[in-house]
């Protein structure tokens, strides 16, 4: 998304998941926070679209366009709900107050 930040790991999650016939995801990925107050510069090669979202909102999005969204972040947001996405928001803003920059990715 053309910028750099420090981060903080919050979480980890491990997942297994059909996809298709064809297609099975096992993985475990590495969750982190952070904030970044810029304007992103997309690079349309590597990015085919993005939003930004409130935390509030992205609970009734993933509920009514479920396929706007990867299996990892669905799984991930059944296990924290939106209060777990407060406490890492707050997390990322704690971070950046002891004096690092940081920003949301996964």
């Amino acid at each position: 998304m053309g910028f750099d930040c420090g981060l903080h790991e919050v979480s980890t999650l491990t997942y297994w998941a059909a996809v298709s016939d064809e297609l099975i995801e096992h993985e475990y990925d590495h969750i982190y926070v952070g904030v970044f107050d810029g304007a992103p510069q997309v690079n349309p090669c590597e990015v085919q679209d993005w939003k930004w979202a409130e935390t509030p909102d992205v609970s009734a999005w993933v509920s009514q366009r479920p396929n706007d969204f990867t299996i990892w972040f669905k799984t991930m947001l059944a296990q924290i709900g939106s209060s777990g996405l407060a406490q890492w928001a707050a997390l990322a803003q704690e971070s950046r107050t002891a004096g690092s920059e940081s920003c949301l990715q996964a």
